[in-house]
């Protein structure tokens, strides 16, 4: 059963930004894909955003995780195409996924510019826009997936939805 983490750190130093794209996208898993962006330039492009609206302060970006279970059945190009999908949720965001497979089970990590690169309206949305992000994802995972948790940070919140 995949597992939506939403990381709950402040993410507002000025290396923020830079730092969590590049761990997303680091090089030597070879899969990661961006919405908005040239995911070899994609920090540079946020920060274009961020400079070209004015809006360089507070939370820099947003961070969350789409962890499976080791028993499921589900492929590298199938994983990215979720990826890309769900980025499709923030479509006034830039914002990139990278696979990882640094544990014994696949996940992707997601970093989304926290500035619209459309209006330059700085995302304010909290708690419940977790619930429809999850909402979201639930309507794009196959069928076979029953269950779904969402976890916000590490262990502050976790509980299954019945599709």
């Amino acid at each position: 059963m995949p597992v939506l983490i939403m990381m709950n750190k402040p993410y507002n130093d000025e290396d923020a930004l830079a730092a969590l794209v590049n761990y997303v996208c680091r090089m030597g898993y070879g899969y990661c894909g961006g919405y908005g962006v040239d995911v070899r330039n994609a920090a540079q492009q946020m920060q274009l955003v961020k400079d070209l609206w004015g809006k360089n302060h507070g939370r820099r970006v947003r961070h969350f995780i789409l962890s499976f279970g080791r028993s499921e059945q589900i492929g590298y190009e199938q994983v990215m195409r979720l990826g890309f999908d769900i980025c499709r949720y923030y479509r006034d965001y830039q914002s990139v996924y990278g696979l990882h497979e640094d544990t014994d089970h696949l996940h992707l990590h997601f970093a989304v510019n926290t500035v619209s690169f459309e209006t330059g309206k700085m995302y304010s949305e909290g708690v419940s826009d977790w619930h429809c992000l999850r909402g979201y994802i639930q309507g794009l995972l196959p069928k076979w997936y029953v269950d779904f948790k969402i976890s916000e940070g590490t262990r502050i919140a976790s509980y299954s939805v019945m599709a």
